[in-house]
């Protein structure tokens, strides 16, 4: 091959018209080849990159084969794309099936963005033996040798045509057949062409110009001067489609590259090498070395950073295509449930942590190699560790979790295509989720308020919204809004196409649009609003064609039977009714519930079927015909609000109030599986086709996917609602956390192991752990205890009492005192050691400024010294207490609006406050006098003292800083940077020099008061508290969370000061 140049290869080429007649022929071989049993395949190229793979899919329900195959990582690396006629949820079917096999049609492009593959693999859960055989996989290497000699000279047959028909002259052809195991129309960088062709650069270049002349590659030089080229599509099948051995061409590939390392790892890459790795590793052969990677953490993380989490993601796919590994398909479940959060926080390299915290509960964290990961790292913050399993874990029963919304998700809809989903959101827009990727495709705004329903037509074409906006605007989406509308919507541009609304005399809202639905060819939308009406819609004109009367309460929802023939709706008045849409009347009513009915919907599997959800906690299941109760579904804790049913099975789904979602069997009423997980009340809830996945939506924002079919796996020990707050013992050796939940959790501080659990029948709102250890709480009844935390028994100080519940309570560190402020705000010192009354600081009614506050009482706080209490009222002020005599001894004014906090420092010499605004006050307790103020850029809501007392930390809203003060000097000394929500607890460690703070945004950060964020580890949900706990020379950072979890994370020793 030496002095090739391009006018060797050009005075070669012969006419287009027997060109034209040579491709024509091949065509017709390649259609044959397609047409050979998947054994013939198998046998030939089992583990080549060409036709599809023959495994899973056989035994799977087949889908439309229009648009089955395609493969397309410019929008998600591995995804299968289906008919709009298809109805399974693409999570339900092997991501692989109906496609070219691995690489086939791969786009070279990076990822966009955090997107990553959001199905599951569920049907490798199934055993597939016959397909995923190992020894199907090596079926090529067992052909005889005179078969194998035969199967070569037809390769060698079958190429001399292709390129005869392609007018390729035999020079080229040391050129043309390493191409086969490249993936079509994806760029290729010269270097690699190079070394696949075992050339130097120049003559590479020359061979490609060649190859572009006869149409057998396209080329192009970038900006910076670099040269690519990209192989046709119809050029890598037909060569495919030769037969050739492509376990030695991917080999020789490979072999190119570890020329220049010794492993993967070591080779630089150039843009195709780490993209494309894994297809060539299996076309290879390469298993063990594939299977090395995906236990890697450091290779996991880099690809990830480099191409998006839906190219790692496919690589596990085509290794677990091949072959059955229950680890590796844990370690793959590892890392779907922890891409998003990466993504969230894409300034430190989480991937290991995460999903080494996700691996804790399976006993299986071993399984990923996480060595090297903090040297190839090399950022300034650190990722922490979590040391319990307080994550979200693999093998359980949720999946992946879908962020984007700012607000509450009020509705869901999964599209009949089954791989994408819509999702409606109280702030006021709708978004369009690919869920086989996670990302968000589209965002659709134009309602006013917030979005309350939607519904699309049987192709997902039509969308129709209806919104609080009192409009109702329908490939459309129909959506439903506060604002009083409806819309209809296309989903092709995300345009608003129609808003149904109208003159009074055509039947216009007098309200807010809660529920619209369409019949099966989006002909109608039927709507349902708080003017007691269900109104019938003609989509092509806009028009309403009538109104039906007969609920006497709000019309909340409502939903279209399988056969268009009826519609039932749902309604406050505590009835669910039945409408016959041919004679536009009411054909049944369904009575039973004793709250308001806030669902009702059709079994997708039994048609004589309807369920209803209610605020009585119960859904009903009622026979269509005889209009009677077949089942109650009792065990939700609070309102049920929405559900959805199975087509092919009697699986029922419910979602309530209780932060719960709940599947259950509709023929027997029987409990299957409670999906916990959210954070926030469960709005809304959706079925796949075959009842193995649910998607929920709750007030949290966020959507998330449940796997049915698996067992419930329980992270660490937590709380089941809100952890209020987090106290330490005085050794340091212990810490408490304390719930909504009623429960005071006792915890080993070095290592997060739960001790012991104290039980209250009320929420746990205020504590504090005495000099003594003894544990003192308080309920908003009133109700306040002593706990022996030994013995695990309590002993009431003050009784539960009826009247005003408690608004704050106030508890010192001595454990003689306690300030109680009601909500009448009266407030009272007790003493606990006698368990009598005090002082009554304020009483109710009283309002004589010269004594006592003049508005209601905010809040209120007792010094470290236990001698003097400050409380905080909406009258503008703040006044010191003396607790010895109940003597009011300073009013501290001067402040913009009302004083929502105050502070004792641990000197307890003086004193901040906080009033909403951007100032932070100081004053001298026992002076009263005003020491300075703290000017922030935005209003502060939170402070807190260094143990010194020299410095202060204090945190803004709006845009989620932290700011460092020195108070000597009343100076700023740093700001810390990060968070990107609200900022909900910072605390000092104690050395003034390192700082911890928690947010809505899930992360908790750690970080040098000098200005540097240091460390970062992110939960699943809002964290509300957190502490440094544990000795000081070895300390832990904790934290709890909205949704109960409590979390124990490691300090890096070399984030720690030295001395």
């Amino acid at each position: 091959m030496e002095g090739l140049s391009l006018s060797d290869f050009s005075s070669r080429r012969r006419s287009s018209k027997s060109s034209t007649e040579g491709r024509s022929s091949e065509d017709n071989g390649q259609g044959g080849r397609r047409r050979q049993s998947s054994e013939q395949r198998d046998s030939t190229r089992p583990s080549s990159l060409s036709g599809r793979p023959a495994s899973i899919a056989e035994d799977q329900e087949q889908p439309p084969t229009s648009l089955a195959g395609r493969w397309d990582s410019r929008e998600s690396v591995g995804n299968t794309s289906t008919s709009s006629g298809r109805t399974s949820f693409a999570l339900e079917r092997g991501s692989l099936d109906h496609r070219p096999s691995a690489g086939g049609h791969w786009d070279g492009g990076k990822a966009d963005g955090p997107g990553w593959k959001r199905d599951s693999d569920s049907s490798l859960h199934r055993s597939e033996s016959k397909h995923n055989s190992l020894d199907r996989f090596w079926s090529a290497a067992a052909t005889p040798r005179e078969a194998s000699h035969e199967a070569a000279l037809d390769a060698e047959a079958k190429l001399a045509r292709f390129m005869k028909a392609r007018q390729i002259p035999q020079l080229l052809r040391p050129f043309m057949e390493p191409l086969a195991v490249l993936p079509a129309d994806v760029p290729l960088p010269f270097s690699l062409l190079s070394q696949l062709w075992r050339t130097a650069d120049s003559q590479a270049k020359a061979a490609a110009q060649a190859l572009e002349q006869l149409a057998c590659m396209r080329l192009a030089t970038l900006q910076d001067g670099s040269s690519w080229g990209l192989v046709p599509a119809d050029v890598c099948k037909q060569l495919q489609a030769c037969g050739m051995r492509m376990d030695e061409l991917h080999e020789r590939l490979l072999d190119s590259y570890y020329q220049a390392g010794s492993s993967p790892q070591d080779v630089t890459d150039d843009g195709y090498f780490m993209l494309h790795l894994g297809e060539h590793m299996i076309g290879a052969r390469r298993l063990q070395e594939l299977r090395s990677l995906l236990c890697s953490s450091s290779w996991l993380q880099a690809k990830m950073t480099a191409y998006g989490a839906a190219s790692v993601v496919a690589d596990f796919r085509r290794y677990l295509l091949v072959l059955e590994d229950d680890n590796i398909k844990l370690l793959l479940q590892a890392f779907q449930l922890s891409t998003s959060t990466c993504a969230a926080h894409p300034d430190a390299a989480l991937l290991p942590v995460q999903m080494t915290g996700r691996l804790l509960g399976t006993g299986r964290s071993h399984l990923l190699e996480t060595q090297g990961t903090e040297a190839s790292q090399q950022l300034k913050m650190a990722a922490l560790k979590p040391l319990t399993a307080s994550l979200e874990q693999a093998g359980g029963l949720h999946r992946l979790t879908l962020r984007g919304h700012s607000a509450a998700v009020t509705d869901l809809l999964l599209l009949p295509d089954g791989i994408h989903a819509l999702s409606a959101s109280e702030d006021a827009s709708v978004r369009f989720w690919d869920l086989e990727t996670g990302i968000c495709q589209q965002t659709m705004e134009g309602h006013t308020d917030k979005v309350l329903a939607m519904a699309t037509g049987m192709e997902g074409g039509l969308l129709v919204t209806g919104s609080a906006d009192m409009t109702a605007k329908g490939r459309f989406c129909a959506t439903a809004s506060g604002d009083g509308t409806c819309r209809l919507w296309s989903l092709a541009n995300g345009q608003c196409a129609h808003i149904l609304r109208g003159s009074t005399a055509s039947g216009a809202y007098s309200g807010r649009v809660f529920a619209v639905a369409l019949n099966s060819d989006s002909s109608l939308a039927i709507t349902a609003s708080d003017d007691f009406l269900v109104r019938i819609w003609d989509v092509s004109n806009g028009r309403c064609r009538c109104a039906m009367e007969g609920h006497t309460g709000w019309v909340v929802a409502l939903e279209v039977s399988p056969d268009d023939a009826k519609v039932v709706s749902a309604s406050q008045d505590g009835t669910a009714r039945i409408w016959d849409l041919q004679k536009r009347t009411c054909c049944g009513e369904l009575k039973g519930h004793t709250g308001r009915v806030n669902a009702a919907w059709w079994s997708a599997h039994d048609r004589n079927m309807i369920i209803t959800a209610s605020d009585d906690m119960t859904a009903r299941v009622w026979d269509c015909s005889s209009q009677k109760c077949r089942h109650v579904l009792e065990g939700h804790g609070g309102w049920v609000g929405n559900g959805a049913s199975s087509l092919v099975s009697s699986t029922v789904v419910t979602a309530g109030g209780d932060n719960l979602a709940v599947a259950w069997n509709a023929e027997s009423g029987a409990c299957a599986n409670v999906l916990e997980g959210h954070s926030g009340p469960v709005n809304c809830i959706a079925l796949s086709r075959k009842a193995r996945f649910a998607v929920s939506g709750s007030e949290d924002a966020t959507v998330r996917v449940w796997d049915l079919e698996t067992g419930s796996l329980r992270i660490a020990a937590s709380h089941q609602a809100r952890v209020h707050s987090i106290l330490k013992t005085t050794d340091g050796l212990s810490s408490v956390t304390l719930g909504k939940d009623g429960q005071a959790c006792i915890w080993e501080a070095a290592t997060g192991k739960l001790q012991r659990s104290l039980m209250n029948a009320q929420g746990l709102n205020w504590g504090c752990i005495t000099n003594d250890d003894c544990l003192l709480s308080c309920s908003g009844n009133r109700g306040l205890k002593s706990w022996n935390m030994q013995l695990q028994t309590s002993r009431e100080l003050l009784p539960e009492a009826p009247g005003s519940r408690v608004k704050w309570c106030a508890l010192s560190r001595s454990g003689g005192v306690a300030l109680i402020v009601l909500y009448d705000s009266t407030m009272a010192v007790w003493d606990l050691t006698t368990q009598q009354l005090r002082h009554q600081l304020q009483r109710k009614g009283d309002r004589d400024s010269s004594r006592v506050h003049s508005g209601g009482v905010n809040a209120a706080s007792i010094s470290p010294s236990g001698s003097h209490a400050v409380s905080v009222s909406k009258d503008q002020t703040a006044r010191i207490w003396d607790l010895s005599t109940g003597a009011c001894v300073h009013v501290l004014g001067g402040h913009a609006s009302s004083v929502v906090w105050a502070e004792f420092d641990p000197t307890s010499k003086q004193i901040l406050t906080l009033d909403g605004s951007t100032t932070v006050q100081l004053w001298d307790v026992h002076s009263g006098l005003n020491r300075g103020k703290l000017n922030h850029g935005a209003p502060v809501a939170h402070a807190s003292f260094a143990p010194d007392g020299a410095s202060l930390l204090t945190s803004m809203q709006t845009i989620h800083e932290l700011a460092c003060w020195s108070l000597p000097s009343l100076q700023q000394t740093a700001v810390l940077k990060g968070h990107t929500a609200t900022i909900t607890h910072s605390c000092f460690w104690s050395d003034s020099r390192i700082a911890l703070s928690c947010s809505e945004d899930c992360s908790l950060r750690l970080w040098q008061t000098s200005g540097d964020c240091i460390g970062l580890f992110a939960s699943d949900d809002p964290l509300v508290c957190c502490a440094f706990v544990g000795r000081p020379a070895s300390p832990v950072l904790m934290a709890g969370s909205e949704g109960g979890a409590v979390h124990f994370v490691q300090m890096p020793v070399d984030c720690l000061p030295r001395s």
